[in-house]
């Protein structure tokens, strides 16, 4: 199945099924740690708590893990400007959608039908034996012998709601175009089945590059009202600095109403890029009736031995600048 799918990405982070003290759990982690060794070009995106544990355990595999944090409550479809996971149920909606909607706005979904009608399901779930280390489930339920019996509905419930909440919020405020390969029996996914007729009508895409990025932990320096048309003004922290081994760091946080959409970077006149939108939940603690979760961003470029350098900071609003600001260095 690997060879036929040849997958960029692996997605998981189960603390039973995963990380677990079971035999299910532990054969995952065999398998996953060999299929790493032998496919150069996949990557495991996951947690970051889960995958550190696994590091610890499995440090030959660290250069293939992608650790992501969880800490955003709303579905985040483009991990550019916000690294970071929702606290929501299912890879499928931590790991795999985020993932997807950062490179693509047609996003196809297979192996994932719901709950099976099947009384006899031999999980809350119903995994194809060829792709589901069937023999094993009951050692995972024999080592948390609890787990099963509570999550049987509120784990699907959850999960329900949350594809319901990533689907319906990447179609209507973020372009996103959501197809099953087969038909699905979750609610939001139903319906969904790919037609020969809709593949025909759609454009051939090329393939979007991966990009490397740095990250630190962001702390205001300042914070400066500007005017604004909107019942509540916009608030600016930012702090611009060249580091040690000539980096440049734009780091900060804005909070607006409606909020801002993206932080563009220019440096010496050069349209350089976007900062990466980051949480900061104490800058919405301590600036009452704003909402924003990713209020913070960062931006990080190396500048190749230049001492000194203008930076251009503009803040954007579908598409409109409301904001900019400027800093000379050096």
């Amino acid at each position: 199945m690997l060879d036929h799918i040849n997958p960029d990405f692996i997605c998981a982070g189960d603390v039973v099924s995963h990380i677990g003290v079971s035999r299910y759990a532990e054969v995952f982690r065999q398998d996953l740690v060999k299929v790493l060794k032998e496919r150069k070009d996949t990557y495991f995106v996951t947690s970051a708590s889960f995958g550190y544990l696994l590091i610890l355990n499995h440090p030959e595999i660290e250069e293939k893990v992608i650790l992501i944090k969880q800490s955003v409550h709303n579905p985040n479809y483009d991990l550019h400007r916000l690294f970071a996971l929702p606290y929501l149920a299912s890879t499928l909606n931590i790991h795999m959608l985020p993932l997807a909607g950062t490179f693509v706005d047609k996003i196809f979904i297979i192996g994932c039908d719901g709950k099976s009608a099947n009384k006899d399901n031999e999980d809350f779930w119903a995994h194809a034996q060829k792709a589901q280390y069937h023999d094993l489930v009951d050692t995972g339920h024999k080592c948390h012998p609890t787990f099963d019996v509570h999550r049987q509905k509120s784990t699907y419930d959850r999960f329900i709601n949350s594809t319901e909440e990533s689907i319906r919020a990447g179609e209507s405020l973020h372009g996103k175009q959501y197809v099953t390969l087969q038909r699905s029996n979750i609610p939001v996914l139903s319906g969904r089945k790919i037609s020969t007729e809709w593949l025909n009508e759609q454009p051939v895409g090329q393939p979007v590059p991966l990009r490397n990025y740095s990250f630190t932990e962001v702390s205001p320096s300042s914070a400066t009202p500007v005017e604004s048309t909107e019942s509540l003004p916009i608030k600016v922290g930012l702090d611009c600095s060249i580091e040690e081994g000539d980096t440049l760091r734009v780091r900060g946080w804005v909070l607006s109403l409606p909020v801002v959409d993206s932080v563009r970077i220019t440096v010496n006149d050069v349209e350089v890029g976007y900062a990466i939108k980051q949480a900061r939940p104490d800058v919405l603690r301590a600036n009452p009736g704003y909402y924003d979760s990713s209020a913070g961003f960062l931006f990080l470029m190396g500048l190749e031995g230049q001492k000194h350098c203008s930076v251009v900071i503009d803040f954007i609003i579908e598409n409109d600048v409301v904001h900019t600001m400027r800093k000379h260095l050096g």
